[in-house]
């Protein structure tokens, strides 16, 4: 049977030395796998400079490794790569779905390089996973997004002892070859990025490195510091918020009149602080006036993604930290007064973004209650909302997604592509974090500790559930600037329709 894909054959080098190799030997085709760059070079991605092959039969492997006719271009692997990603020799030499037949060779699928590629996360292999989704009609129906293993970060062995000598073993071959080509100073460059590439995987773990508390960031930034910060630290040690007081003068700022006539004029005298002074364990000691004040111009200004919002602050030694808890609450304000605190406080987290995330996908379903079990012991969770999604679910996982960077896209529709077989209902658990510590990372931070969570609930997951596909049962932000955009993602969801603003700069970014 003639492939759609014989023709392509010609544009793959060292094709004829194959050919060659084989008819000289009388090697059946059949046994022969095509993988790697030279693979893609076969579906029109990107050009090899060597031809990586793959023969099953002991007898003939070592015929031809010991034969000079295979040149320094032709490399024969003597493992299986893909065993990174679960498959085994058995599987690969057996199962159809997982090549095609080019004038007799197997020639691996795309799926396949590109699940390996993702697995093994070297520079290189997501040089080649971009170079694939956009040279490749992944989009279309002949795409198999089942084909696309995704390892999870805890199974992820970006290069085993043997993959490491087999990339070693590649060395000679792709140093002669752009020896001859390319001269000494570019071969000698080559060959250190090749090292490099090969042997550095991407870091996707949440390392103690570089990890800083709430409070250093705070001390930190004190001249220009965030608000967000200050404000998730002011929590009680089982996650209840203890400066009510904050919100009451933001709602005296707006407009608002208390009945009660002795709680005024103390919250009047907030004002009079020029900075906002914190204690050393960064509670608030005084200037709530000064803190009220800059929330209540930013929410002129803007009332959606605040993180950036900063005031200066001040540290002192000495002082008391008032406790404006529920009780402070219960004895100074009417039942409709502490429903309006409470209602504007909720206000001023989701504007700032003080509270995480946790999305239950839709195949976690059956294991909801399970999951949150989990998240207890590790953070306060504050609410729990149930969305059906009648309308552009594919539309609101990508827009949930669009802002993170660590996410590819491939990574990405391959998740949608696995939610989308099951109905379009997802759980939204809302979560405090006590002293929350923070990875920081080109720019970027991550909160440790909702990583570590999604983490833990993702492997306690796979343990008990044998159809588990990684990152289809949970997403969480562990950013505050992604906590505001989760909000305002969810906020676009009316009677099961998700029908964002198209004039929303941010959902059309898609990444």
């Amino acid at each position: 049977m003639i492939s759609k894909y014989d023709a392509s054959a010609d544009r793959v080098n060292h094709f004829g030395e194959i050919l060659r190799i084989v008819s000289e030997h009388h090697v059946d085709r059949n046994q022969v796998h095509i993988i790697g760059d030279a693979a893609l070079a076969f579906y029109g991605v990107c050009d090899n400079e060597e031809l990586n092959i793959l023969i099953y039969n002991d007898k003939v492997r070592r015929t031809l490794l010991n034969s000079e006719d295979t040149g320094e271009c032709i490399n024969i692997l003597d493992r299986n790569p893909f065993g990174i990603i679960g498959i085994s020799n058995s599987e690969l030499r057996s199962n159809s779905n997982y090549w095609i037949t080019v004038r007799g060779f197997k020639v691996v699928k795309p799926e396949l390089l590109m699940a390996l590629k993702g697995a093994r996360r070297t520079q290189k292999d997501l040089d080649d996973v971009k170079l694939m989704y956009d040279n490749l009609r992944i989009k279309s129906d002949s795409w198999d997004w089942d084909l696309v293993r995704i390892i999870p970060v805890w199974d992820r062995k970006s290069l085993t002892k043997e993959t490491k000598l087999q990339t070693l073993g590649r060395l000679p071959f792709s140093f002669f070859n752009s020896l001859k080509s390319d001269g000494g100073i570019k071969t000698a460059k080559k060959t250190l990025r090749f090292i490099i590439d090969a042997f550095t995987p991407i870091d996707v773990s949440s390392k103690e490195s570089n990890t800083v508390s709430l409070l250093d960031l705070i001390k930190e930034n004190k001249d220009n510091c965030p608000i967000v910060y200050v404000l998730s630290n002011q929590f009680s040690d089982n996650g209840v918020f203890v400066r009510n007081d904050v919100v009451a003068r933001i709602m005296m700022l707006e407009g608002f009149e208390f009945q009660s006539e002795c709680i005024n004029p103390h919250l009047e005298t907030g004002g009079r602080n020029e900075y906002l002074c914190l204690s050393d364990e960064g509670d608030i000691q005084t200037g709530i006036g000064q803190l009220a004040k800059e929330i209540f111009i930013q929410g002129q200004n803007q009332s959606n993604l605040n993180t950036e919002a900063t005031l200066k602050v001040d540290f002192v030694k000495d002082g008391n930290s008032r406790r404006t808890g529920p009780d402070w609450l219960k004895n100074n304000f009417t039942r409709s007064e502490q429903e309006k605190i409470i209602d504007r406080r909720r206000q001023m987290f989701h504007n700032y973004g003080v509270l995480f995330h946790m999305i239950l996908w839709p195949g976690a379903t059956n294991y909801f209650p399970e999951i949150g079990r989990f998240v207890n012991p590790m953070g306060n969770i504050r609410s729990s909302m149930k969305y059906n999604i009648s309308k552009n679910f594919d539309r609101l996982v990508k827009d949930i997604y669009s802002i993170d960077q660590r996410n590819e896209r491939w990574f990405r529709d391959k998740k949608i592509y696995e939610l989308k077989k099951y109905k379009p209902s997802i759980q939204v658990l809302t979560i405090q974090v006590d002293n929350p510590t923070f990875k920081l990372d080109g720019g970027g931070m991550m909160c440790k500790e909702v990583y570590n969570m999604k983490v833990d609930i993702r492997k306690n997951i796979q343990k008990d559930r044998r159809d588990y596909i990684y990152g289809t049962c949970v997403h969480a932000t562990d950013e505050f600037k992604h906590n505001i955009h989760v909000e305002r993602v969810l906020s676009e969801i009316e009677n099961g329709e998700y029908n964002p603003e198209k004039s929303t700069e941010e959902f059309q970014n898609d990444k």
